[in-house]
């Protein structure tokens, strides 16, 4: 007997049939003969009916199983005539409006029925998650553009042809803009199911930027049929360099000549000033020269101390400051997160030490008719130079990132582009040369002239910034456990390279390590 004798049998002896309104047809009530105006009441009666019914779930073989529902979770229980199937591939023709929710890129934004759908994804999506029945969203093949977010147990049906009944017609794509991730499944333990989607994302703009298809957050998920492209990873920022320094510090002042008979005795020359230059927030001074000693003493003074300097004649040089530690580069995997990737920057270099001041010069003794002169000042020490700052990571090419997802893929294509080369250390600023110390009082009558004051010690260089991570090229990168399935991964680009280090003229700073380029990495 055929599958409509088979129904007609039973309609004879349930005397009804159960079926959606806009369905009837898949419902076998037309083959049969059967009425096509019967209501949900007889409906809910033929399902419960036991006996005969069992020979019509034999012989209809789209309901998906015996006496359980569809894929969809529409089909019939019991013994009645099965209603047709929420799954598109396996239904025979249109699913009905009843199984779930709508949607067809549109300009005018319908309630979520075939009739009128949504215009727009994340609305439907927000729809279905809200109904008491299924689930489940219809998306007409052809291209979404905004990111959306997939709440744990709902199913997205996609790559319907709206034109021809809502059958199985092709892919639906689901772009977004830059620096967003265009699919992020949420959290849950109800299983998601994703199917005939081509998820492509933008390349990546902001700096050290990644490019991620798809981020399953603690879900469990299988994904059917399912393209998930990434675009270009950024490349990370540059270090700033330390800059450039004035070319010298202050020298100090000469000190005044010896003064000769017409010098009042208890005047005597003084000493010169030692030099100034202020370094940020800190003055850094030379020592001063030490006076003449007048002709009652017949003692010139000694040279006053400037930073690190003795006073000793003639004042002694100011040591030069410490070079300033290199930064080293990024060197690991980086670190995955629900906000994305983030590569490893590398390390700014510290600033170098100040030199220290020159000590004053001594002034010379006194004779007997003049006085003696006095000692010149110390040049101050020289500032140190400023660090170079770190490069920053490059931004990766991320097709699937789970983070503790339980993920199976079937029939999947994964394709990543290019990793985002690491930003170049900043260089570091050269150290300042210290200032020339001050020539001492001329000698005149028999005295002496003043010490020399020692010259400035020369700012060490500031240490140079190291380089960034280069950003990864990665067909899946997860935490926890790999997804199941056997996907096709494309290789259409390379991972980036690591950003140089800086140098300061002394010493170069670490580079950043390359990143990887792999079909699955465990982070």
């Amino acid at each position: 007997m055929g599958l409509c004798g088979v129904a007609a049998l039973v309609l004879l002896t349930t005397q009804g049939c159960s079926h959606l309104a806009d369905d009837c047809n898949l419902n076998l009530c037309a083959a049969a003969g059967g009425d096509a105006t019967s209501d949900s009441s007889s409906s809910s009666s033929s399902s419960s009916t036991s006996g005969a019914g069992g020979a019509v779930i034999a012989a209809s073989s789209t309901s998906g199983s015996t006496g359980t529902s569809g894929s969809g979770g529409m089909g019939g229980a019991g013994g009645g005539a099965p209603a047709p199937s929420c799954d598109p591939a396996v239904n025979v023709g249109p699913v009905a409006d009843t199984c779930g929710v709508f949607v067809v890129g549109a300009v005018t934004a319908g309630v979520g029925t075939k009739a009128s759908p949504f215009a727009a994804l994340q609305p439907a999506i927000d729809a279905a998650a809200r109904q008491g029945g299924p689930r489940v969203v219809y998306a007409c093949a052809g291209s979404f553009d905004g990111a959306i977010e997939i709440p744990a147990g709902l199913t997205v049906y996609g790559g319907l042809d709206c034109e021809n009944g809502w059958a199985p017609g092709g892919k639906t794509t689901i772009t977004a803009g830059a620096d967003l991730v265009p699919m992020h499944l949420a959290a849950g333990p109800a299983p998601t199911l994703i199917r005939d989607v081509a998820v492509v994302a933008s390349n990546a703009a902001t700096p050290g930027g990644s490019s991620i298809a798809i981020l399953a957050e603690g879900s469990t998920a299988t994904l059917e049929r399912c393209d998930f492209t990434a675009g270009d990873g950024a490349a990370g920022g540059d270090g700033a360099d330390g800059g450039d320094q004035d070319p010298s510090s202050s020298p100090g002042l000469s000190g005044a000549a010896a003064g000769g008979n017409q010098t009042p005795v208890h005047f005597p020359p003084l000493g010169g000033l030692g030099g100034s230059i202020s370094c940020g927030n800190t003055t850094r001074l030379g020592g001063s020269g030490g006076n003449g000693g007048p002709a009652a003493n017949g003692t010139g003074l000694p040279g006053q101390l400037g930073d690190g300097g003795n006073g000793a004649a003639p004042g002694a040089a100011g040591a030069p400051g410490a070079v300033g530690d290199a930064g080293v580069g990024g060197v690991s995997m980086g670190q995955l997160s629900s906000a994305g990737y983030q590569g490893h920057d590398g390390a700014s270099g510290l600033d170098g030490a100040h030199g220290s001041s020159g000590g004053g010069g001594s002034g010379s003794k006194a004779g007997l008719t003049c006085n003696g002169a006095g000692g010149g000042g110390g040049g101050a020490g020289g500032c140190g130079g400023k660090a170079g700052e770190a490069g920053k990571a490059g931004g990766s090419s991320i097709a699937i990132l789970s983070m503790g997802a339980t993920l199976t893929l079937t029939t999947v294509k994964l394709a990543m582009s290019n990793g985002g080369h690491g930003g170049r250390g900043g260089d570091g600023q050269f150290g300042q040369i210290g200032g020339a110390g001050g020539v001492g009082g001329l000698a005149a009558c028999g005295v002496a002239g003043g010490g020399l004051g020692g010259h400035g010690g020369d700012g060490g260089a500031g240490g140079p910034g190291g380089g960034g991570e280069g950003g990864h090229a990665l067909g899946i990168a997860f935490m926890g456990s790999a997804p199941a399935g056997v996907s096709e991964v494309m290789h259409a680009g390379q991972a980036g390279l690591g950003g140089l280090g800086g140098t300061n003229g002394v010493a170069l700073a670490g580079d950043g390590a390359p990143g990887e380029t792999t079909d699955s990495q465990a982070f």
